[in-house]
């Protein structure tokens, strides 16, 4: 008998993604992590109501502003500068806002920041949109294999890891804990 924090990176994967009761919680937490947490957070990062977006998992994602003028434009920007001093992002992103930044006096000012959007998007929201889908799709064919878990099993163990043992059968249990 080991409990589920004494097996190796490679076993613990191999454990959880052929346990359903743990590949549902194991999926559960990644979900959280990136999407409730961290995509959340990022999308926080835009006030006045500047963008209109649906982002999920298997969906028909799509991000835009809101309102074609340029106060959401500008809104639109700050949001993009406040999500980088929070988060970073890829250069493309930040070398473009600084350019929209230099173009808010300009007729070219609203065309750029469209571009940053769809950049935004492609850069910073749907990667981890991807990430998701692709460790959801590792999960339900128990691939074993797939790096994206090994990125969330050792955080997912460090919370579960006394919870579960495994037999040398294999078979996995749940510790009983103690009601006073």
């Amino acid at each position: 008998m080991k409990y589920l924090n004494e097996l190796e990176t490679a076993e613990a994967v191999s454990v959880i993604v052929n346990n359903q009761t743990l590949a549902e919680k194991f999926y559960q937490r990644i979900y959280e992590g990136e999407m409730d947490l961290y995509l959340s957070d990022k999308l926080d990062c835009f006030k006045n109501g500047c963008v209109d977006y649906e982002i999920g998992v298997y969906n028909r994602n799509y991000f835009r502003i809101k309102r074609d003028d340029w106060g959401c434009h500008y809104d639109f920007l700050t949001g993009v500068e406040e999500c980088i001093r929070c988060f970073c992002s890829s250069e493309r992103v930040e070398k473009l806002a600084k350019q929209c930044r230099r173009l808010t006096q300009s007729n070219l000012f609203m065309h750029k920041v469209k571009q940053l959007c769809e950049m935004f998007y492609e850069d910073e929201l749907k990667p981890i949109v991807e990430f998701v889908e692709e460790c959801s799709m590792a999960i339900q064919s128990k691939d074993t294999t797939d790096t994206n878990l090994f990125d969330y099993v050792d955080l997912f163990v460090e919370n579960y890891g006394e919870d579960y043992y495994i037999e040398d059968d294999g078979r996995v249990f749940r510790v009983a804990t103690e009601i006073k």
